[in-house]
């Protein structure tokens, strides 16, 4: 995953700025960001900075990971890594930012390669440093005009700062005496692991492309979120599940039931009162449990195991940014189809409505029914709704003002027209759909035969989505 120029250059420039200053040690923010900044290759340091500092609690790494969540990347954060896990990402080609104590204070490093002396029997990490080139033999930064240190440490010196040490003095001395456990399992790990291929269509259509654009990917998931909670609930809705096919304890506003706010409890309170809620030997209609809970009606197993998959601190408020951050970590971990088509590298629309329909019952299967039949639940939204929302996020997280994708939609008759292998376009203001049929080289007639959903020719909304037959 290498760094681009145009953001290596942001990181000197950046640092250069601080030096001039006189800041002999770089302090948590300055390392965090240019190291995210690295890793999702994004040369506006500031505004990561901006972000972190807006959060607060320097050197947490779950701070680091929600500013890293708003990027579209794929990554996880690891609390209790050791170097043979280390080893592992890095000959799978993964690029890692992890802590250890260069400084007195602590530092942030990106790790993107190991060297094998098969030879001697040890091995060094590949070290993206932006502040300086660290000397271990005697444990400080002693180049100050070395900027952007792109070389090797042993590991040893990886082991003494970033697995074993609880201090910069422990740090010292454990390297002083050569001690190494490559299973020793006390290091916190961001990973970024590489894209998966983009789809033949998709690269075609970007190739030519190189700018990138700021939006975050949680604020590009935003029309998806929104579409999600209008047929799910509130930042404050819950329930207590159901007796007799019947949802019992719903609310739009939980302090009416249980007499506070969804969004005022931290996880480990939510999960406290969800865990109440299951447990049978206490009434199911109370005035303290929870089943399902908020924006996307998270149910108990399903948050417990996406605060344990995205690794958020369980002290974190469900508030709204929370709950946002959740729903994408669901999608992209029980909903891959939508995760992967909306970042380009699948065109199967029907799998990604399919498998966003197995999480949400307010959401139908492309069957225009849902996958929750009997449970008191029903789908909310049409087939339309959840396609054109699916095109508009992929259109924003790939950066582009439209979209048009091969997809594999067969369309039931609730959706209507179009075929295998037709493509799909995402109306922008101002289109007609003469100009859309002149656009793709296909008449006028052909268009309007594709799509018999459209009942007036001169009436099309910015938003929708259209068939495009092969021309």
């Amino acid at each position: 995953m290498p760094v681009s120029p145009e953001t290596q250059n942001a990181i000197r420039d950046y640092y250069t700025k601080l030096k001039v200053l006189n800041l002999h040690q770089p302090n948590p923010y300055t390392c965090q960001s240019t190291c995210i900044a690295m890793a999702v290759d994004y040369p506006h340091i500031e505004n990561i900075r901006q972000r972190l500092e807006a959060i607060g609690d320097p050197g947490n790494p779950h701070v680091m990971a929600d500013v890293i969540r708003e990027f579209p990347v794929n990554y996880q954060l690891h609390m209790n890594a050791c170097l043979d896990d280390v080893k592992t990402w890095l000959e799978e080609g993964d690029f890692l930012i992890t802590q250890g104590w260069f400084t007195p204070v602590g530092h942030v490093i990106c790790l993107a390669g190991l060297q094998i002396d098969a030879e001697n029997n040890s091995y060094s990490f590949q070290v993206k440093d932006p502040w300086s080139e660290f000397n271990a033999p005697i444990w400080t930064y002693d180049h100050p005009n070395i900027d952007f240190y792109d070389g090797y440490y042993s590991s040893y010196c990886i082991y003494a700062a970033c697995v074993a040490s609880t201090s910069y003095a422990d740090a010292k001395s454990i390297h002083d005496k050569r001690e190494l456990d490559s299973s020793h399992k006390n290091m916190w790990v961001h990973r970024f692991m590489p894209k998966p291929a983009t789809s033949s269509s998709q690269s075609a259509s970007t190739s030519s492309s190189t700018s990138k654009t700021p939006i975050t990917l949680q604020e590009a998931f935003e029309p998806l979120f929104n579409l999600i909670s209008q047929g799910e609930g509130g930042p404050n809705a819950m329930n207590q599940g159901t007796i007799g096919g019947q949802i019992i304890g719903s609310t739009q506003d939980s302090q009416t039931i249980i007499g506070v706010k969804l969004t005022t409890l931290t996880l480990a309170e939510l999960m406290k009162r969800q865990t109440y809620e299951m447990n049978p030997n206490n009434p199911q209609q109370n005035n303290y449990g929870v089943f399902a809970a908020g924006k996307f009606q998270f149910i108990p197993s399903t948050l417990k195991n996406l605060v344990a998959s995205s690794g958020m601190a369980e002290t974190k408020l469900f508030d709204v940014k929370t709950q946002n951050c959740l729903c994408l970590e669901l999608i992209r971990t029980s909903a891959n189809a939508a995760y992967r088509y909306v970042q380009g590298q699948s065109d199967d629309l029907d799998e990604a409505i399919n498998q966003l329909a197995t999480q949400w019952a307010s959401l139908p299967t492309t069957s225009g029914g849902t996958a929750y039949a009997g449970t008191g639940n029903a789908a909310s939204h049409s087939i339309d709704s959840v396609s054109q929302v699916l095109n508009e996020v992929r259109a924003k997280v790939l950066g582009q003002s439209e979209t048009t994708s091969t997809t594999k939609t067969k369309q039931s008759s609730a959706g209507g027209g179009g075929g295998s292998g037709s493509k799909v376009y995402v109306v922008r203001a101002g289109d007609t759909l003469s100009g859309i049929a002149s656009r793709f080289g296909i008449p006028l007639g052909t268009l309007e035969a594709a799509n018999p959903k459209i009942t007036n020719p001169n009436l099309i909304t910015p938003g929708e989505s259209l068939n495009i037959p092969e021309s």
